[in-house]
């Protein structure tokens, strides 16, 4: 999933809330400009909830890329 500093994706992980708090972890990458490993913690009541059917939990890689 590619994320632009504007905020449009081309791409997925998955959607929903997941895909929007890394899309909110990926905007912050842009101005602190160093890469972070996102966890997403989709096993709790919550992420049922949610319906995020899957469950485990997700590790995204955010880097900038110039």
């Amino acid at each position: 999933m590619l994320i632009f500093r504007d905020g449009q994706t081309v791409g997925t992980i998955g959607g929903g809330c997941a895909e929007a708090e890394v899309k909110r972890a990926a905007l912050a990458v842009f101005s602190k400009g160093l890469p972070v490993t996102y966890t997403v913690d989709l096993t709790n009541a919550i992420a049922a909830d949610e319906g995020m059917v899957c469950g485990g939990i997700m590790k995204v890689f955010l880097a900038r890329v110039n």
